[in-house]
This record gives C-alpha cells, sequence and structure tokens, in this order.
C-alpha cells in the first residue's frame, strides 16, 4: 500500500497543469485571463528552415515550392567543338526565417577520364571546363558580375595552378533580413574546352552546393 501511495504521489507531480487558469463562485465583475502568443522568425526561436540543391525546372518553384530536381550525373553533350549542357541546370534555394546564411558553389577540379590505349595500356586525361552564374544577395542591393569556376583554356599541367576549381564561389548571400521568406534559383553556364586534341575518354567532376551560417 505505501509503494502504491509513492507511485500516485509522483504521477501526481507530473500531471500538476502546465496552463493557468482562473475560477470563483459568482461572478460580480469580470475576470480575465491571459496567455502570450509567440512567433520566433529571427533564426534562434526554432522556426527557421532550408531547403537547396539542384534542378532542372524551377518553373514552380516561387509559386508552390516545388522542383524538378535534376539526375546525377548531369550528361553534357557536344555542341560546335565544346562540351555543354543540352538541359538547364539551376541551382535553386527555400529559406524561411530570420537567420543569416550563404549560399555557394565549388568543384573538385578538372574533369577527369581514363583513356584505353590498348588492352593492358591506359592513362589518367584531364580537360578543363567553367561553371558560371549570376550571384544574388538579399535585400535591394544589386550583384554586379559572374561568379565562375575553372576556365575553358586548354588543360596544361604545367599551368593548371592557376586554375581555381575548389574555392567556394557566392550563389547567394543573406545578410539583410528584409523578408522571413526567400525563394529563387540561379541557372548555371557549364562550358568545356575545345575538343581538339583531346583523348576519347568519359570525362567526370563533382559539383558541391553548401549553405552555411554567415561567419563559417
Amino acid at each position: 500500500m505505501k509503494k502504491l501511495i509513492a507511485i500516485l504521489a509522483v504521477c501526481g507531480f507530473f500531471l500538476i497543469p502546465v496552463f493557468a487558469e482562473q475560477s470563483g463562485n459568482q461572478l460580480d465583475k469580470p475576470a480575465e485571463d491571459r496567455v502570450e502568443i509567440k512567433f520566433d522568425l529571427t533564426g534562434t526561436g526554432g522556426n527557421s528552415t532550408w531547403e537547396i540543391g539542384f534542378a532542372s525546372d524551377v518553373t514552380n518553384l516561387k509559386k508552390s515550392e516545388t522542383v524538378t530536381h535534376a539526375v546525377s550525373p548531369i550528361a553534357l553533350g557536344l555542341i560546335e567543338n565544346h562540351g555543354g549542357l543540352v538541359n538547364n541546370l539551376y541551382v535553386y534555394w527555400i529559406i524561411k526565417g530570420g537567420q543569416k546564411l550563404n549560399i555557394t558553389l565549388s568543384a573538385d577540379g578538372p574533369l577527369e577520364g581514363t583513356y584505353q590505349e590498348g588492352e593492358s595500356t591506359s592513362s589518367t586525361e584531364y580537360m578543363n571546363w567553367e561553371v558560371s552564374w549570376t550571384p544574388s544577395v538579399s535585400g535591394d542591393e544589386p550583384v554586379s558580375g559572374e561568379s565562375v569556376l575553372g576556365t575553358t583554356d586548354p588543360y596544361n599541367i604545367s599551368e593548371q595552378d592557376a586554375v581555381d576549381y575548389n574555392t567556394a564561389k557566392p550563389v547567394f548571400t543573406r545578410e539583410v533580413l528584409d523578408t522571413s521568406r526567400e525563394v529563387d534559383s540561379a541557372l548555371l553556364t557549364i562550358t568545356t574546352q575545345d575538343i581538339d586534341g583531346v583523348k576519347p575518354a568519359s570525362y567526370a567532376a563533382n559539383l558541391t552546393l553548401t549553405i552555411s551560417p554567415v561567419g563559417e
């Protein structure tokens, strides 16, 4: 019996109501109760969300926040003497709340492929490529110029240190918090170097999209 009473006492402790209330007998004057309703969109109140990715169609992005996601790998086609995108490729973002953040894009290096010279002989080959887009920022301040990764100059191992693929370049910078919803996209352009002198192989490299808090 003592054990049962102890259990009920503990249960009673955790069942204490957490809401306020007013009660009484005969009401001869107005009574009131008050509770604060709070919707925190500052970025620290748990109401900040984000979604980023690559898409092939962003027609309904701003209206319904839906996209057609790009399917990896993204195949380039031969356009004149260069490789290029046959279909559109976008970076998109859906940001809600009040967190300051950066969205950037980087690549891991030139396109790399394996050239099969014979039944038992192969070599690793490289070709340059360039990715460009128009970055944007929050607020009314326009951004001038393009962000560019890589180059369309012919691959030259002695000059590759001057070609920048790895430094993450801005896609969207959100430092001015004048709205609690930011939904948009950036169209990517991809072009390879001229294929003259490039050995026939299947070449590939990676694009990396990163979102991070401002200052990191």
